[in-house]
């Protein structure tokens, strides 16, 4: 599933998330099971989050954009990931 447009509304109903990068915390604002393609909303940053082969229930790695393969979700943050291409995710919570 894609979403075309994400607005402030939208935050209401998603899930925080936080995942770990080279030993670093980086806490999102929301967490999607789905493609986000547009976001109509000053400074928020969105990334794509692949899963590995062998498990589809945990994130393995983030990107900027969305892989075409082992798509696990979206992660948006207020703040940009320190990351230009596809990082391993080192662990990550869904928190409440």
């Amino acid at each position: 599933m894609t979403i075309s447009l994400f607005n402030a509304e939208r935050l209401r109903y998603g899930r925080s998330f936080t995942i770990v990068l080279d030993g670093k915390k980086h806490k999102g604002i929301l967490y999607e099971d789905c493609r986000i393609t547009e976001i109509y909303r000053k400074n928020l940053h969105a990334y794509g989050m692949r899963h590995p082969d062998d498990d589809m229930s945990e994130p393995a790695t983030v990107a900027p954009g969305y892989p075409l393969v082992n798509f696990f979700g979206t992660f948006i943050t207020n703040k940009q990931l320190p990351i230009e291409r596809e990082t391993d995710i080192d662990s990550w919570d869904e928190a409440e």
